[in-house]
């Protein structure tokens, strides 16, 4: 599924990491209280092919920032409610407020993959939902929400 390319070769390793964890969470919490006064929202988006390392990611996120301060939204499959609304009215209901942080696992993109991944999405249907991808983070952004992506991957080492 991936190509060497893709693989990032920035790596840091854990003797140089583990030094810098102390500043790293002061920096993550003074840039929450900064997003405070803020008029703009920070998406963070988390997905990935390594549900472990994401989780991981999840879980040492919410350790290290104020919990008052994000809100974190976990997706499986769409509810019998949620397939009698738009394809995004799940998220639209719990985008952040202007000042506020949401983190999404398991949000819009990772299900668009996961579909066409497993072949339920015809190549032409996969593009018209990226298209949508697309327009409803276009639409986020015009708002000006802040949305970082972040794809955590298991090489196959």
């Amino acid at each position: 599924m991936f190509d060497d390319d893709l693989i990032l070769s920035g790596r840091v390793k854990k003797k140089d990491f583990e030094p810098q964890i102390p500043q790293l969470r002061v920096d993550l919490v003074n840039a929450q209280f900064d997003l405070d006064k803020a008029d703009f929202s920070v998406i963070l988006v988390i997905a990935g092919d390594d549900r472990v390392g994401a989780n991981r990611l999840y879980d040492r996120l919410c350790e290290w920032m104020d919990a008052r301060f994000i809100e974190t939204n976990i997706y499986a499959e769409r509810t019998d409610e949620e397939a009698q609304r738009p394809r995004f009215w799940r998220y639209w209901r719990a985008l952040p407020p202007k000042g506020r942080m949401g983190m999404f696992g398991g949000a819009w993109s990772l299900n668009a993959l996961a579909d066409r991944l497993n072949k339920t999405l015809s190549k032409k249907t996969f593009n018209e939902r990226l298209e949508k991808i697309n327009n409803f983070e276009g639409e986020l952004a015009d708002d000006g929400t802040l949305i970082l992506k972040f794809w955590v991957h298991l090489p196959p080492a």
